[in-house]
């Protein structure tokens, strides 16, 4: 009797079974179908096209600032001026001179010419007139010297203007207006760089190199760099004449217009060369791919909402998306987000 009471003592004491743990939310995607660009990528550096170290040609007081540092002068515009009045005070002189010799011969040719009818008659000797002679061509170099001279100080006037070589965007001014600065020396004054169009610099190693001299020389190979997720085309222009025996790798140049200057010196970049278009990729949001022991895998949502793992063979990955080469169709619905929780066969409510 106490045996049949104490067994009815431990029933009464079993826990209850556990209520059975709640099935996982997860959220679903089906892959889409697009053409998609085929691509090698590689890490681009952003250059002027053009860019030039404004120097002094002449020396002097900087007297005058004649563009905003920073922002795009047009070609020839005026950058800055150098006190000219040493200058233009030496293309007086000049100037002065070569009319001082342009008389000179003047009054020798006319010499000259009268003792010319002279020799014949034997009234002046032909040393004289030789003489003469020699003083009109004395009196003609003179005259080509002088010309020279006012065009050196006309040169070196106008050195007193610099203007802008290209279209480019102005640095800070490195000397300011007031200070002295002198010509032969390293003074640069301020750089410009031209960079509408501009210039990206990449690398490339000499394995991809086959493939991508064979599209150029069928005019079938663009290129693209990213900013941002957006790509802006350019054209591929150097392919450099050797490959770098200590990187294997070698120098490419692209051209692009950035006419709305979102490329700027100095950037770096991932720069696209496309290949070739996939017809009919299909496409999985990269956060839906799990990478296992065994290489990639998705899990799927089957009909009784229960899931499957299935692996995958991934290809090229376009911005958050991956391209699925093998192991799924366009028709089955794949686990998108809540992957933690879940194991072949788990049944899932679909969020």
């Amino acid at each position: 009797m106490r045996i049949l009471a104490l067994l009815f003592l431990l029933a009464g004491c079993a826990k209850a079974p556990s209520p059975p743990p709640p099935l996982p939310y997860v959220t679903v995607v089906t892959p889409q179908v697009a053409d998609v660009p085929l691509f090698y990528e590689y890490v681009g550096h952003v250059e002027p096209n053009q860019t030039a170290e404004i120097k002094p040609q002449a020396s002097g007081i900087l007297m005058g600032k004649f563009f905003e540092e920073g922002q795009e002068v047009v070609e020839n515009s005026l950058l800055l001026t150098i006190d000219p009045r040493p200058y233009q005070a030496e293309l007086d002189r000049a100037k002065g001179l070569l009319a001082q010799n342009l008389a000179n011969l003047r009054q020798a040719q006319d010499t000259a010419q009268r003792y010319a009818k002279l020799v014949d008659e034997a009234f002046v000797s032909k040393l004289d007139y030789d003489r003469y002679l020699t003083d009109v061509a004395t009196a003609e170099a003179s005259v080509q010297q002088s010309y020279a001279e006012v065009e050196v100080a006309e040169i070196n006037l106008g050195y007193c203007s610099i203007q802008a070589p290209f279209r480019g965007v102005a640095s800070k001014l490195i000397k300011d207006v007031g200070n002295y600065v002198q010509v032969g020396t390293d003074d640069v004054l301020l750089t410009l760089n031209q960079i509408s169009p501009i210039r990206v610099s990449f690398y490339v190693p000499e394995k991809d190199l086959p493939r991508i001299t064979a599209l150029q020389a069928s005019k079938n190979l663009q290129t693209v760099v990213v900013i941002n997720e957006e790509c802006i085309e350019g054209d591929l222009f150097l392919i450099n004449n050797a490959v770098d025996e200590n990187t294997g790798t070698i120098l490419l140049q692209s051209m692009f217009t950035n006419s709305d200057q979102k490329l700027w010196p100095g950037e770096f970049l991932d720069v696209r060369l496309i290949l070739e278009i996939k017809k009919n990729a299909l496409l999985l949001p990269s956060q839906a791919v799990q990478i296992g022991q065994d290489g990639p895998y998705v899990y799927l949502v089957k009909s009784d909402r229960t899931v499957e793992l299935r692996k995958v063979k991934t290809g090229q990955k376009e911005n958050d998306r991956i391209i699925i080469e093998s192991g799924l169709t366009s028709q089955e619905t794949v686990v998108l987000e809540g992957q933690l929780n879940l194991y072949p066969g788990a049944q899932v409510i679909i969020k």
